[in-house]
């Protein structure tokens, strides 16, 4: 049976139309939803900022992969379940802490970037 206005064929180059107009609405709503929340976010305190640092360490200047070795080594002096601030200006760090925190089971409660200055808060696991 036979659609009137159009053969078969025209409905996946309309499918692709409406696809296309769907991604859009979705980056542009993703895009404000996120703008929004760092808008927000910035009127929050910093975890780092209400709670005791039991360890920091000013990796700033360092490349990969010293911000991690040095904070692993860093670590060895946070008792369970304490906490150790990061510093570092390298901005591969931020996947770095991610996949370090991956790897030994601590947690990344932190990762803030201001003006260059990546910022990473971790709790030791306990």
């Amino acid at each position: 049976m036979a659609v009137a206005g159009g053969s078969g064929g025209d409905a996946p180059a309309q499918l692709g139309i409406f696809e296309c107009a769907a991604s859009l609405l979705y980056q542009n709503l993703g895009q404000r939803l996120f703008q929004g929340l760092a808008k927000y976010r910035k009127g929050l305190p910093k975890v780092s900022d209400t709670q005791k640092i039991d360890q920091e360490l000013d990796a700033r200047g360092l490349k990969c992969p010293l911000p991690v070795l040095k904070a692993r080594k860093a670590m060895k002096a946070v008792p369970p379940g304490g906490l150790l601030r990061v510093l570092a200006t390298d901005p591969s760090a931020v996947e770095d802490f991610q996949a370090f925190c991956r790897t030994t089971g601590d947690h990344l409660l932190e990762s803030i970037e201001e003006e260059g200055l990546y910022r990473f808060l971790l709790r030791k696991n306990a």
